[in-house]
């Protein structure tokens, strides 16, 4: 074989026209590295947009209470409930024992709100 057979075999090598897994597969690739594109992106510019904050103050303890009191009493006693627990470890632990009695649930809601007195609540 001459050189210029050998070149002239090498030239009849081409790759295929159609990727193995068809257009299916090259839409998935095209879609697979704008992806990666935009999230790029997004970490580059993250840094310059200004994180939304809301005008709305956060709702206070006093708030949660004073609009739990038009709540139905169970509703009220549970939700009040779980305002001491999250609030007042203290004051929970010792309500806990009464709970599981029957008619356990406190409706002594004075005795629940000042559980939540700011005063008195244990933030953690």
């Amino acid at each position: 074989m001459t050189h210029e057979e050998m070149l002239a075999a090498l030239r009849d090598i081409r790759l295929p026209a159609t990727a193995e897994g068809g257009l299916l597969a090259e839409c998935l690739v095209a879609i697979g590295i704008g992806l990666l594109i935009a999230y790029a992106l997004h970490m580059l510019i993250r840094p310059f947009i200004g994180s939304r904050k809301s005008d709305v103050p956060p709702e206070t303890i006093g708030d949660r209470i004073t609009r739990l009191r038009s709540a139905p009493p169970q509703d009220r006693a549970v939700a009040l409930l779980h305002l001491v627990r999250q609030h007042n470890q203290d004051a929970y632990h010792h309500l806990k024992g009464d709970l599981y009695r029957r008619n356990g649930t406190p409706t002594d809601f004075q005795k629940l709100e000042a559980a939540l007195d700011p005063a008195q609540v244990v933030h953690g």
